[in-house]
């Protein structure tokens, strides 16, 4: 058998290395930091009453219909409270972790665009633009929700704060096989110098990459 997507994904090409490196499996581990809208056409904030919806693209939605188990980080807890219903029966094997992952602990501010990033965008109707976040080292937050070393699959997106939460991985505790990362805000030379020398650059588009840990 092999993985498809059975929405929209931000680069479906990526399907192609999970079948590639990860033989197809129903209990995979997946992290995601960085979840954003986890439904479509959401605007600004979540509907009252909301009773029939499509899911957003997504690099890992998918696996988690298969019977994967995994760990999604996100500063945003509106965005939190999406995912509680978009993976409403995938519940019992995700954690919902509503924090900013970083390369310490720390209080950081949201700007648009859900980033750390300061940026003078405003806030254009979203009410959590300038609202101050907890933040703690990516690999603490792992440990501390009882993430195993082996990870199938980690996807981050966190719009130009990647190299925070890399530097925020202790790759002897953690060890993702495939690493997919926004590269739109983030130069994939700087991703790749944080990196093992085991993770080789596999395939990019414009918007993301992906590593893989031949070690």
């Amino acid at each position: 058998m092999k993985y498809y997507f059975k929405g929209e994904s931000e680069s479906p090409w990526l399907v192609e290395f999970y079948n590639k490196f990860i033989p197809f499996k129903t209990n995979g581990f997946l992290v995601e930091i960085g979840v954003g809208h986890t439904i479509k056409d959401i605007d600004r904030e979540l509907p009252k009453n909301l009773t029939s919806f499509e899911r957003a693209r997504s690099n890992t939605a998918d696996l988690l219909d298969l019977g994967w188990s995994g760990i999604y980080i996100e500063p945003v807890e509106e965005y939190c409270d999406e995912v509680k219903i978009s993976q409403k029966d995938n519940l019992d094997r995700l954690q919902i972790i509503n924090m900013g992952a970083s390369d310490g602990e720390s209080e950081l501010e949201l700007f648009l665009g859900d980033s750390f990033i300061p940026n003078a965008f405003g806030t254009q109707g979203y009410s959590w633009i300038g609202r101050t976040i907890k933040t703690q080292k990516t690999s603490k937050i792992l440990e501390d929700n009882n993430c195993p070393k082996n990870i199938d699959i980690m996807s981050i997106d966190v719009e130009g704060f990647e190299l925070n939460v890399i530097r925020g991985i202790d790759f002897e505790k953690h060890r993702p096989k495939l690493l997919i990362c926004e590269i739109k805000p983030t130069p994939m030379d700087s991703i790749s110098k944080l990196l093992p020398s085991s993770y080789k650059l596999a395939a990019h588009d414009n918007l993301n990459a992906i590593w893989v840990d031949e070690g």
